[in-house]
């Protein structure tokens, strides 16, 4: 990658930090099918697998991050790994993802659930379910009943 090519040039020159390892994926050669198995099954022609090892190594995520600001381009939205905040400044927390909760949270210890003022109770959860299919169900009718010879039943 001529990035880190480069980038490793400005940490040799010492004008750049050394990049921190992290968990990375590098992709080993792609297998495909070998003649036998063709033989026994020609569906598995197009059949490629390609296998992932998980590494400690710099990812591309880390080198963005240090890179931009040494070539004075603006960080992307977004940009630095999981972890980092947008900007890429490292301590910085993640920002929460929209209903994402960690595992092992109840609800009702994220302020949602029954008797929090937060969300809604099981009960009314359960009546719009209801009213979503019923709702669903007469439309269907409305739409058989339209169409000739059509029989209709509700349950």
């Amino acid at each position: 990658m001529p990035q880190a090519r480069w980038y490793q040039a400005q940490v040799t020159a010492g004008r750049a930090p050394p990049l921190q390892p992290g968990a990375a994926l590098v992709m080993e050669a792609t297998v495909r099918p070998s003649a036998a198995e063709l033989q026994a099954n020609s569906r598995s022609r197009s059949a490629v697998l390609h296998i992932m090892k998980r590494v400690e190594a710099p990812t591309v995520a880390e080198l963005e991050r240090r890179l931009y600001p040494l070539l004075q381009w603006p960080l992307p939205e977004g940009a630095g790994g999981h972890g980092e905040g947008v900007g890429g400044a490292l301590g910085e927390a993640c920002p929460a993802k929209k209903g994402h909760r960690p595992k092992g949270v109840a609800k009702e210890a994220r302020g949602g659930g029954a008797g929090s003022g937060g969300g809604i109770s099981k009960k009314e959860e359960r009546e719009q379910r209801r009213a979503r299919k019923e709702k669903k169900m007469k439309k269907a009718a409305k739409k058989a009943k339209n169409e000739k010879g059509s029989i209709v039943m509700m349950t």
